[in-house]
Parts: C-alpha cells; sequence; structure tokens
C-alpha cells in the first residue's frame, strides 16, 4: 500500500513585527494566526 506524499513544511523563521509606540513582537513564522492576532491586540492596547 503506497503512503501519500507528505507536505514539507518550511522551517521556522524568526519574525519581529514592528507596533505603535516603539514596541514590537518577536515570534516564530509558524505561530497560529489567531493567537498571533490576539497577541497583537493585547500588546497594542497596554
Amino acid at each position: 500500500m503506497a503512503q501519500a506524499p507528505v507536505a514539507e513544511l518550511p522551517p521556522p523563521v524568526a519574525v519581529e513585527l514592528r507596533l505603535r509606540g516603539g514596541r514590537s513582537l518577536h515570534f516564530e513564522s509558524t505561530i497560529d494566526p489567531a493567537a498571533l492576532s490576539a497577541l497583537i491586540r493585547v500588546v497594542d492596547a497596554a
């Protein structure tokens, strides 16, 4: 029985997102988009 090929994901890379007020977030490119959105909202509101 042949197995379907597994799609290889690119390795994670470090990302820096600059926010207002001189703040920045550092995270890996593999972060869940919903978690990243929530994190940005929390940091931006602080």
